[in-house]
């Protein structure tokens, strides 16, 4: 959308900003693998881990066909993604109440993890995180409301993102 002009600004993972654009480092964003008690029962067992061979079997949940958050981590876990069954959420709230419905194992946001992990309502899978830095891509071109939408963006990234 920034190349077409449809787009003044965006947040992309994409540290390369089109010509005419800056581009902002704001921090990065750290996911971490989920499910639902029940989807653990069901698919896991009294298995101590959940290994490669159940995520082989057991369907995940993506936000859309280009989302590879759970494939990187299926990945670390010795899982070919290809193998495994999936659905797509295209909203990163729905995604999150299919997991915690226990339609499907999946990569949330640590802020929106936390709280249904206290709850008990999901529990953690392991293995490291996902991370993925994220950057403010802004038109070059001098504008008083894209300066303060700027500043509002790097605050909000400074107080929310994992900085360093």
């Amino acid at each position: 959308m920034l190349t077409t002009g449809a787009a003044l600004a965006a947040v992309t993972s994409s540290p390369t900003a089109p010509p005419g654009f800056r581009s902002v480092p704001l921090g990065v964003i750290v996911y971490v693998a989920v499910a639902s008690p029940a989807w653990r029962e069901r698919w896991a067992g009294r298995a101590e881990e959940v290994d490669a061979d159940v995520l082989a079997r057991a369907p995940r949940i993506d936000y859309d066909a280009h989302d590879d958050l759970q494939s990187a981590w299926s990945r670390r876990q010795g899982m070919d993604p290809a193998l495994a069954p999936r659905h797509l959420v295209p909203s990163t709230h729905e995604l999150a109440d299919a997991v915690v419905a226990g339609l499907g194992w999946g990569m949330l946001l640590t802020m929106q993890a936390e709280p249904p992990l206290a709850s008990g309502d999901l529990v953690a899978l392991g293995g490291e995180p996902v991370t993925s830095a994220l950057y403010w891509q802004v038109a070059r071109t001098p504008s008083t409301p894209l300066e303060g939408l700027t500043e509002a963006v790097l605050v909000a990234a400074g107080r929310e993102l994992v900085q360093g």
